[in-house]
């Protein structure tokens, strides 16, 4: 670490921080340009819909420089970044707790978290927002945490046994929807240093559509029971049998 120059104090052009670069001279309308940003929908405006948020409030955080870039983007160039010595051995004795001979700066330190988080290191970022008020900023949204199949106005048909007859029902199958294991890592240790994330929600299929809030996807995608208690009101799946469809109150 000496040779870095971290002697008097880490700070945060010591990281060597890997950013994911949005593709320069792709055009605007070429497809993998869209799927570069983490909502397709806001791109790199500042701004958000139902889809999206900036994960914590933003006047106590310090943006991140590929805010806007999607998720799997931005967690590949922060593993680049975690896998060199010192920023390894950081986050290391940052996840066991071990005392380090330097002070590190708050902006640092918040760019700690950012990598801990889009690793899913959760035991190092959950010691690096307990040591700062301050939090990285960036883009979260549905489209860049989840793979969802959207539906057509469909109905399908399938036969069950009712009494001693057997009769047709439309049933709308459930969402298809899906998380990688590295996202939901990522999402633990996001959700573990208070990452707001509870509003988001998306819809799926056409007239009428359904309606999935954050909290329902992540009970669709069987995540692990810890969770439950990271995200409020986190509620079972309702029945969705003889044509009902979900509403906003899940």
């Amino acid at each position: 670490m000496a040779q870095r120059g971290v002697g008097g104090g880490l700070e945060v052009h010591h990281l060597n921080r890997i950013f994911f670069e949005l593709g320069d001279g792709v055009s605007d309308d070429d497809p993998f340009r869209h799927s570069q940003y983490s909502c397709p929908c806001c791109w790199k405006q500042w701004k958000t819909c139902d889809e999206c948020c900036f994960g914590f409030p933003i006047d106590h955080g310090i943006w991140m420089e590929d805010w806007t870039a999607h998720l799997e983007y931005a967690a590949d160039a922060a593993c680049q970044t975690a896998e060199q010595p010192l920023v390894w051995n950081l986050l290391e004795a940052l996840r066991c707790g071990t005392a380090l001979p330097f002070a590190i700066s708050e902006e640092a330190l918040v760019h700690l978290l950012d990598i801990a988080i889009l690793t899913g290191n959760k035991e190092a970022a959950v010691l690096c927002a307990e040591r700062s008020s301050l939090r990285p900023l960036r883009r979260w949204s549905f489209y860049g945490m989840f793979n969802t199949h959207r539906w057509d106005n469909s109905w399908y048909p399938l036969t069950r046994e009712s009494d001693t007859e057997f009769e047709r029902v439309l049933v709308r199958p459930e969402p298809a929807v899906t998380l990688e294991p590295a996202v939901c890592e990522m999402l633990l240790a996001a959700l573990s240093t208070g990452v707001a994330l509870q509003s988001l929600h998306t819809s799926l299929g056409m007239a009428p559509a359904i309606l999935i809030p954050f909290r329902v996807a992540l009970v669709l995608c069987r995540v692990p029971c810890g969770f439950a208690d990271l995200v409020p009101s986190l509620t079972p799946v309702p029945s969705q049998e003889n044509g009902r469809t979900a509403d906003s109150s899940w």
